[in-house]
């Protein structure tokens, strides 16, 4: 098969944090030590306002169907900083539990703007639609980045084995970023 991919590629350095500025942060551990931290990423989702941040304690969070719905500006980041000893994409896995993708984004209100920056995406399966790590989908506007993320062993029924983008146009950045051994049953 041969794949034809659309995307702008821009390498821009901080993109993330000249974006989101003046967010707060929102912190996503394995065991949360303070009331301000949680377990669960849908929750830190759910609670997330636009301009915020969330951002994840190194581990590995077994999940699927993590739903971010329209009209939210979020970045989706890895705690450490970028001079840190441990800050690399294998510190922070979002991990599938085998019953459906990663993340599901549905951006109605044209304005979302997402980044997964510094993490691994990995083991994420869908039966339908695309993206087993992530399907977004807007109309004319948004836009999500990869910067520095390993999107591996991703699956899905249909296009886009690791990331599935539908619908409208929007800007898609891809930094540093690996995608290896996804798989899709059509296109992708």
């Amino acid at each position: 098969k041969t794949f034809t991919f659309s995307f702008r590629l821009i390498f821009l350095a901080n993109f993330g944090t000249l974006l989101w500025a003046g967010g707060v942060t929102l912190n996503v551990t394995l065991t949360p030590v303070d009331s301000n931290d949680y377990s669960c990423i849908q929750d830190a989702v759910n609670n997330a306002a636009n301009g915020d941040v969330i951002c994840f304690a190194p581990g590995r969070y077994v999940t699927s169907n993590i739903g971010i719905p329209g009209g939210a500006s979020l970045m989706l980041a890895f705690t450490g900083t970028p001079d840190s000893a441990i800050a690399n994409s294998t510190n922070v896995i979002i991990q599938g539990d085998g019953q459906d993708r990663l993340f599901t984004v549905t951006d109605n209100a044209n304005t979302m703007l997402l980044s997964w920056t510094m993490m691994t995406l990995e083991a994420g399966v869908t039966s339908n639609s695309g993206g087993g790590a992530i399907y977004f989908v807007s109309g004319t506007g948004g836009g999500i980045t990869l910067d520095n993320v390993i999107v591996s062993g991703n699956t899905s029924g249909n296009q886009g084995g690791g990331l599935a983008a539908a619908a409208g146009s929007f800007t898609t950045y891809i930094v540093g970023t690996t995608f290896i051994g996804n798989f899709a049953s059509n296109v992708g």
